[in-house]
């Protein structure tokens, strides 16, 4: 069934044709013309049209109608309340008209009504309640150490906010912190020397670990994954330490390790990183049966069994993304609740038990000199 059509509504948007009359058609200038303005104001009649386009229409002449514009009027209230009006040579944006209609706001667009709350809840004059430190460090150097306290707060503490009256103990944790900005700034700085030119981008545990993460030559996936381990380090709670398992000696209390990502990943997995490793010699033992001999391993590869350990441990979990796993296998190990402790303590009695074949390949070659 063919769709219906309105010719009523249509018909006002469109000029109709004139039949043929004996053969001859209508000419352009016999054809009904409709004005440029019959959609301005479909509400008005035909006499408030304008007829041409420097004609003003109903309620846009002032003069014809006695009512100002809406900015005009705008200013014109805040005149008689004693406040400040628009500017009238650049018109009145909408948010400042309904600012006082709470009626007009009810109605208005949800991105003008976030505009209108953000700047009400704006106060006037907010200064910043913190210095900038980088500032106050280069006017420092430039300038030379200061001598006395004063000098500091004139060179670059006077952002701030300090009240005039200040209690007693205010007063002295005020003077410790300014004393210490004059040690600290008192003593040169370093002198550099060529030897002291860095080579590496990151440190070496970080490299290595993103060597061990990439997979299929994806090295950018890989410092991602690195990156977002190491943020969620620096966003976990301060790990609980367990006496039973205890970190390498020197370390810092647990409530700094997050403050520092970096240091918490190499303390854990220096910590869990195994001395030795065990090498079978195949049919040392006599009738085909292997000896395991211990061998002691370098930094690099105490770091590389420990991140296998931690990259496996991780990858049987499925619970959340990979990077939050090997963050929460870090975590473990750390507070000495992981598994790869016993791991590390088995293989560890494994070469104390196995420690009589260390000088196995020093024995085979002896005898081989001999005969």
């Amino acid at each position: 069934m063919p769709p219906r059509i309105n010719i009523i509504s249509t018909a006002r948007n469109l000029a109709f044709r004139s039949k043929h009359n004996n053969g001859r058609t209508c000419h352009a200038s016999r054809l009904p013309t409709i004005s440029p303005y019959i959609n301005t104001r479909s509400l008005s009649s035909s006499k408030d049209l304008p007829t041409s386009p420097d004609q003003k229409g109903p309620n846009t002449d002032p003069q014809s109608t006695g009512l100002p514009s809406v900015s005009e009027e705008a200013n014109m209230t805040s005149k008689i309340e004693g406040g400040k009006g628009p500017d009238l040579e650049q018109g009145t944006p909408v948010q400042e008209v309904v600012k006082r209609d709470p009626e007009a706001q009810k109605h208005l667009p949800k991105v003008m009504k976030e505009e209108l709350k953000k700047s009400e809840n704006k106060t006037p004059g907010s200064t910043r309640q913190f210095s900038t430190y980088a500032r106050q460090r280069e006017e420092l150097t430039t300038q030379g150490p200061p001598s006395t306290p004063d000098a500091i707060v004139g060179a670059g503490m006077e952002s701030l906010d300090t009240p005039d009256v200040l209690s007693a103990s205010e007063a002295d944790e005020l003077a410790e912190f300014e004393n210490d900005l004059v040690e600290a700034d008192a003593s040169p700085l370093p002198a550099l020397k060529p030897d002291d030119i860095f080579t590496k981008r990151y440190p070496a545990i970080i490299d290595q670990l993103v060597g061990q993460v990439q997979a299929h030559g994806k090295k950018s996936v890989a410092q991602k994954n690195v990156a977002t381990i190491l943020s969620i380090l620096r966003s976990s709670p301060p790990p609980k330490l367990n006496p039973a398992r205890p970190l390498l000696p020197g370390h810092p209390p647990a409530s700094f390790l997050p403050l520092n990502p970096i240091l918490y990943l190499t303390l854990a997995i220096d910590s869990l990183a195994p001395l030795i490793r065990l090498r079978a010699e195949k049919g040392a033992a006599g009738g085909g049966a292997s000896l395991l001999i211990p061998m002691p391993l370098q930094m690099r590869q105490r770091r590389f069994v420990a991140m296998k350990w931690v990259l496996d441990a991780a990858r049987k979990r499925k619970d959340k993304t990979f990077p939050h796993r090997v963050a929460d296998v870090i975590v473990s190990v750390v507070e000495g609740k992981s598994a790869l402790w016993e791991r590390r303590m088995n293989l560890h009695k494994m070469g104390v038990a196995s420690r009589v074949n260390v000088n196995y390949f020093q024995q085979k070659s002896g005898r081989k000199r001999r005969m």
